[in-house]
Order: structure tokens, then C-alpha cells, then sequence
């Protein structure tokens, strides 16, 4: 079962995100929320996610600067980037920190979801890393 962490400032956003698929049923725990990219860095080692969900756009440290950081402390970690902003350099921002994909939060469906998480997986096998904790 593959770790997630949502990672957004509002509540909403998160509640959505939470009630969008059954988690297990397709092999996903969702083991927590996050405000801010800061909060996120002060949980991970806690709860140890495989993926992050983050948002761009954040007060205290936003999703750019977060993937840059969780990527330098724990690189095996995936990174999918949610925004309601279509904008292209934003995401191309986020890309070059290493996110593997994008989500547009306003049209994101539960399949859509499922999709983007389930791409880390090659051939039955994740990509997605245990990180070295």
C-alpha cells in the first residue's frame, strides 16, 4: 500500500481530495494533511508518505519551494502537483523541482486521480522509491 500526504491550504481542497476514491480499495493510504509546505516538511518524517499531493500556490512555503526541499531530504518521495491556476509556468516550475504530473483541481475527477497516481507504476511494480528514513 502506497503512502499519500495531501498537502493544501483549504480545508475544502482536502476534504474533496479525501472523498474522491476509496483509498484502499486501489492500493493508497492516505496518511495525512498538510496546510503548508511547512507543515508537510514537519509531518513527513512522521508519517512517511511514498507520494505528496501538493497545491502551488501556499502562504509560509509554497508547493515549488516544498518539492525542491522534500526532494533534497528525501528523493525517492513523488510529487503531484494540484493548482487552480492554469498557469504554465507554475507547473513548468514544479516539473524542474521534479514533479511527475499535474492535476487542475477545479476539473479533477476520481479516475483522473486514480490515473495520475496509478503512472508511477510500471508493470505492476512502483516506481515509487522507499525512501531512506
Amino acid at each position: 500500500m502506497k503512502r499519500v500526504l495531501v498537502v493544501d491550504d483549504e480545508m475544502l481542497v482536502r476534504a474533496g481530495i479525501r472523498s474522491l476514491v476509496d483509498w484502499q480499495q486501489h492500493g493508497y493510504e492516505l496518511v495525512g494533511e498538510a496546510v503548508s509546505g511547512a507543515d508537510a516538511l514537519r509531518q513527513i518524517p512522521q508519517l512517511r508518505p511514498d507520494i505528496l499531493l501538493t497545491d502551488l500556490v501556499m502562504e509560509d512555503l509554497d508547493g515549488i519551494s516544498l518539492i525542491r526541499e522534500c526532494h533534497e531530504r528525501w528523493p525517492a518521495i513523488q510529487c503531484i502537483v494540484l493548482s487552480n491556476y492554469n498557469d504554465f509556468a507554475h507547473v513548468r516550475d514544479a516539473m524542474k523541482e521534479g514533479a511527475k504530473d499535474f492535476l487542475f483541481k477545479l476539473t479533477m475527477t476520481g479516475e483522473a486521480l486514480l490515473s495520475v497516481l496509478d503512472a508511477l507504476k510500471v508493470d505492476g511494480q512502483t516506481r515509487v522509491k522507499e525512501p531512506d528514513w
